[in-house]
């Protein structure tokens, strides 16, 4: 990561999770799979808003029926934890 990037990734505030949160919703409504897995993320990490494991769990799944790598592999990484 160079400076940049670091001093950028730094001046990220709340109202940029939360507008970011609010796009995502908006294109996973349209079954767009990389905006679900990252509307599944926030919701499991809370990013951007209160986490919710079922909403994060529900947004993972749509992405993985779609086929999404990353969505399947948090899902399964979930599941490890859960299971442990």
């Amino acid at each position: 990561m160079t400076t940049t990037n670091i001093k950028l990734a730094s001046r990220r505030t709340a109202y940029d999770d939360a507008m970011a949160l609010d796009y995502f919703r908006k294109f996973a409504a349209f079954s767009v799979a990389d905006a679900q897995y990252s509307l599944g993320y926030a919701y499991l990490y809370g990013v951007g808003t209160e986490p919710d494991l079922d909403e994060a769990l529900r947004w993972l799944n749509k992405a993985t029926d779609q086929g999404h790598l990353q969505a399947a592999a948090l899902l399964a990484e979930h599941q490890k934890e859960k299971a442990c």
